[in-house]
């Protein structure tokens, strides 16, 4: 789906029917995303609701209307008249469109002269989490596509094989293969030195098929990350047989009974994949210390990390699950933001008065995603949490505005 399609299917009262969705893969998640990090703020509040459904309608339904109460205490009049509104069109939703396999929603209703809703669904669980705010609360849309994200299982028996693509814990996608039957002609046509070679040779046909199967797919479709799992000799089998390219993208091989069913073989094999990307999170903010200690492409702190944000610089926005968000302000007039409860009176760099308050966290997400910049969400990392908790890596050094010359940007590695 195009961002302008889904732009369309989000926003205005004529599609509001429309707007609740499954959503089964993480480019869908990701065009969603975009189209909220940009929805401008209007003369309404956005309600923004994650619900853990997979935790029993009471544990949801209670902190929903918990929550709604809270906010009605410290909202002024008009704000309870759209919260209400916004609130009446999700439980709506949440009674009435609801999928089977749904563990996990995302709403986000606004009311008002510019109005948006927009339901996402997911087969992966999500917080139980509820705020008024002037724009859509995207981080823990950001965590969900960042955690479970998108790979490939092979699941291979001695007689078949089954590959799955896997998108935020679902599979949405899946190949069979199956290996021909063997006519057991001993004693008759065959000696058994006869019909043992042929059947090694007709193992060796079926590994190099699932290889080449196997190959199609993860080049074609840009897949990063496969998990071998089934029975322990053919994996072996296999993984001598794979190109060096594929080789490098084996994130783990677990052994496996042949009669595993889908959402067994998913479960087991998704932990394996989270591992797989918690490393990765954790290599990257080695790199990133590794930039700031030799002066490199790489910036740390709430205040550095929105400036290069804000001017297009950062390649990757790295942030420590465990931080916990602050208020900030920012320029209407220019790129300055800075964190703090008090209001500056002043724009530190151009003296503008007119400033905005915002959620340093949310800030930081929304404009990685309007620039394009890869967000990583890191668990235990200490080293992030001494850096204040947040930091990037850069495109480029200097902190003009970016340079139309690719040749003076400067890639980090």
């Amino acid at each position: 789906m195009s961002q302008q399609q889904t732009t369309t299917l989000l926003s205005g009262e004529k599609t509001l029917s429309t707007a609740s969705q499954v959503i089964q893969t993480t480019e869908d998640l990701q065009a969603h995303v975009r189209v909220l990090a940009a929805l401008p703020e209007s003369d309404a509040p956005v309600l923004s609701c994650y619900l853990h459904i997979a935790s029993g309608k009471r544990s949801w339904e209670s902190r929903l209307e918990g929550r709604a109460a809270l906010l009605r205490q410290v909202s002024t009049r008009e704000e309870v008249r759209h919260l209400d509104a916004a609130l009446d069109r999700i439980r709506q939703v949440l009674a009435e469109e609801l999928d089977g396999s749904t563990r996990g929603v995302a709403a986000f209703a606004r009311t008002g002269s510019d109005p948006f809703f927009c339901c996402l669904q997911f087969q992966a669980p999500t917080p139980n989490w509820v705020s008024l705010d002037g724009v859509p609360n995207i981080y823990h849309l950001i965590e969900l596509k960042d955690t479970f994200d998108r790979y490939v299982v092979l699941f291979s028996t001695q007689e078949s094989a089954r590959i799955f693509e896997v998108h935020l814990g679902a599979v949405t996608c899946e190949l069979w293969l199956e290996q021909p039957e063997l006519r057991k002609r001993v004693g008759r046509e065959w000696t058994r030195l006869h019909y043992q070679n042929h059947r090694r040779n007709r193992d060796r046909t079926f590994v190099k098929e699932k290889v080449t199967t196997l190959e199609r797919l993860m080049s074609g479709k840009g897949y990063s990350h496969l998990v071998l799992a089934g029975d322990p000799s053919r994996l072996a089998m296999i993984r001598r047989e794979l190109p060096k390219q594929v080789q490098d993208r084996v994130v783990d091989v677990i052994t496996a009974p042949a009669g595993m069913d889908e959402k067994s073989v998913v479960d087991m094999t998704l932990a394996a994949f989270v591992r797989e990307e918690e490393r990765e999170a954790h290599s990257l903010v080695k790199a990133l210390v590794r930039e700031l200690r030799r002066d490199g492409l790489a910036v740390s702190g709430l205040s550095n990390s929105l400036q290069v944000l804000r001017r297009g610089q950062a390649d990757a926005l790295l942030l420590a699950r465990e931080w916990r968000s602050v208020a900030g302000w920012s320029c209407s007039a220019c790129t300055w933001a800075a964190a703090g409860d008090t209001p500056p009176d002043v724009c530190a760099d151009c003296g503008a008065t007119e400033l905005r308050e915002y959620d340093a966290r949310e800030e930081l997400v929304r404009l990685a995603e309007q620039t394009g910049s890869h967000v990583e969400v890191v668990a235990a990392s200490e080293a992030l949490g001494e850096l204040g908790g947040c930091g990037c890596l850069l495109r480029f050094r200097d902190w003009g505005p970016p340079s139309s010359d690719p040749r003076t940007e400067e890639k980090y590695s």
